[in-house]
């Protein structure tokens, strides 16, 4: 092989993300049909290696992989001898061309000093379109068990229930499994129905505020609009579900008016209250402008909404946003049951997370805030100690509370771009993100100290199961939006990287990961929302900002058609449960208990 072509992976022809192009013959109509591939691998002690070793293999349509000239692996090529006419089995399509499946290949394959790893690569036809290889050779990551879930993705009609897809690059379209279906809600550019003008662009938070805070088939969504037509804004939606149909239907769409408290800027997440509202946060934060000359500086704060009125909370002295919760780059918040506890953090290289607890339940006006000191420095963004303590941050004067960021950063642990909080629905514990360091970490929170604080998720690359095959996917950058459901699953919004959507499995741990992916979104876009009725049947989200030159149409439950190039809102459920008439379903099944 000395003499052979030489290059850098991924190699192949007219396939994505290549770094050299291999070639097949001149004859488009009559390729060849197989590839070799020869690499030298050197093992200082064979005996040091763990007992397996992870094989991540890319191959377009199907390889035998060799070592030392034994059999390692043969992939999509059928039994018995293989020669350079054969055919692979199947056509490898699109996603699947792209992906790296995971293989274990135990350490007695290797010996010590020089190994030579071998790849025969099968295309599917003469005239196969692509050609493409890479494989990579590691430590093993641990296993992810998708069937430790508590749920059969067949017979548990939980939202959660599903079998995982395989980590894949974008592409133009977006997926969720077969189990669930979707229905279009809203796009930019749609009309109001309520004031006059459209839908603005870049949704991102998207919650679902129900009905007397308990209704599951009439409420509010409450979208945010990040950078939407310059200042962003958010846009309400009155919903109710058809029972008769199966279907959500959109009653009147119509922009919050933020007039009276000199308008929003860069509405990015936010969070809904247990009182029918919901809180929309102000990521810029620039550090003068007082167009109305109220004493604090117009942008960088929560600010909370009605969407009954579509206007900005008043709590008796006008509309007005949450001062006391402090000037910052705002990113995200949660209210706890207790209808006075607060947690949010900021979307800042240096943001610090933060406590309020408000001094009367169900109003946020004034009150005391916090913000987490660790009492252990990070190291490599891992905790070195599992403790900390809540310092108290000074909020009382226009002063005070404009100055929140630079005195919690002063004070505090900082945490690179805190995209969300969130607290677990079964154990109560506190979750965060933070983008700039790939992870999410949680804690307990003791009242003025907090323990357990832990990285829960991220850091590393996990094995994601889907049927038979097992992809290593590095978990990245990007942890952005989190939302639990009642049975304690961590939804995990990616935004960097591949823009998966995760679900973490209760039970994971580091040492024990439980994570598989939901949804794959269109390229250039991120996912961004979620949040579920209280019966956790439906779940709202928003797809942004995907890229405009998509002209792939998606047609959903309703029988309805759009391209998803501009950002999409949609609710997501089981089958069962979208698109079906409810109460035609409902007779149905007791008509067969009244037969059995």
């Amino acid at each position: 092989d000395t003499v052979w072509a030489s290059g850098k992976a991924p190699l192949g022809y007219n396939a994505t993300n290549l770094l050299t192009t291999v070639g097949y013959g001149g004859d488009t109509a009559n390729k060849h049909i197989t590839t070799y591939y020869r690499k030298r691998v050197n093992v200082t002690s064979a005996a040091a290696l763990p007992a397996t070793l992870e094989f991540r293999l890319r191959a377009d349509d199907g390889a035998v992989v060799y070592v030392n000239n034994t059999e390692a692996l043969r992939v999509n090529l059928p039994t018995g001898t293989v020669s350079n006419t054969t055919l692979s089995s199947a056509d490898m399509k699109a996603p699947a061309e792209d992906v790296y499946f995971t293989y274990d290949v135990p350490k007695t394959a290797f010996t010590d000093g020089l190994n030579i790893v071998a790849v025969e690569v099968h295309q599917s036809a003469k005239n196969s379109k692509d050609h493409a290889f890479d494989l990579a050779i590691s430590n093993p990551n641990g296993t992810s068990n998708p069937t430790d879930i508590g749920c059969n993705a067949t017979t548990d009609l939980h939202i959660g229930c599903f079998t995982s897809l395989l980590p894949r690059p974008q592409n133009d379209t977006f997926q969720i499994p077969s189990t669930h279906a979707y229905q279009f809600l809203a796009q930019t550019g749609d009309p109001l129905t309520i004031g006059t003008g459209t839908v603005k662009s870049n949704f991102d938070f998207t919650g679902y505020v129900a009905k007397n805070g308990t209704s599951s088939t009439e409420g509010w969504i409450d979208l945010n609009h990040e950078r939407g037509n310059k200042t962003g804004g958010v846009s309400v939606f009155g919903v109710h579900f058809n029972a008769a149909t199966g279907l959500w239907v959109v009653d009147s769409v119509g922009a919050v008016d933020f007039s009276t408290v000199a308008e929003t800027q860069a509405n990015c997440s936010g969070g809904v209250t247990p009182w029918e509202t919901s809180i929309t946060c102000e990521e810029d934060y620039p550090s003068t402008g007082d167009a109305n000359g109220d004493g604090y500086i117009d942008f960088g704060w929560n600010v909370e909404v009605d969407p009954k009125t579509r206007k900005v909370k008043d709590y008796g002295n006008g509309p007005e946003k949450l001062w006391a919760m402090g000037r910052m780059s705002h990113e995200n918040v949660v209210v706890h049951k207790d209808r006075k506890t607060v947690y949010f953090g900021e979307d800042d290289g240096l943001g610090a997370l933060y406590k309020f607890v408000a001094n009367t339940a169900g109003n946020l006006s004034a009150g005391s805030l916090y913000v987490l000191k660790l009492d252990q420095p990070l190291s490599g963004n891992e905790p070195t100690g599992t403790t900390g303590t809540w310092v108290s941050v000074p909020n009382t004067t226009k002063q005070e509370r404009n100055d929140v960021k630079i005195f919690g950063s002063a004070m505090g642990s900082t945490f690179s771009g805190i995209e969300d909080v969130e607290i677990g629905t079964i154990d109560s514990q506190v979750y965060f993100t933070a983008k700039g360091f790939n992870r999410i970490y949680r804690f307990a929170d003791n009242g003025t100290t907090v323990s357990d604080f832990q990285t829960y998720a991220g850091g590393k690359t996990y094995r994601v199961t889907s049927g038979t095959d097992v992809i290593s996917e590095a978990w990245g950058s990007g942890n952005d939006n989190l939302a639990f459901d009642d049975r304690g699953n961590l939804w995990v919004l990616q935004d960097g990287g591949r823009n998966h959507v995760w679900v973490i499995r209760p039970g994971h741990t580091q040492a024990n990961p439980k994570i598989e992916v939901f949804m794959h979104i269109p390229r250039e876009a991120e996912p961004t929302g979620m949040t579920f009725t209280p019966d956790y049947k439906y779940m709202f989200i928003s797809i942004q900002e995907p890229a405009p030159s998509i002209t792939v149409p998606k047609t959903d439950v309703a029988g309805v058609t759009k391209i998803v190039n501009k950002s999409t809102m949609m609710v997501i459920s089981r089958k069962e449960y979208l698109g079906v008439p409810q109460s035609v379903k409902e007779v149905a099944v007791l008509d067969r208990n009244v037969r059995i």
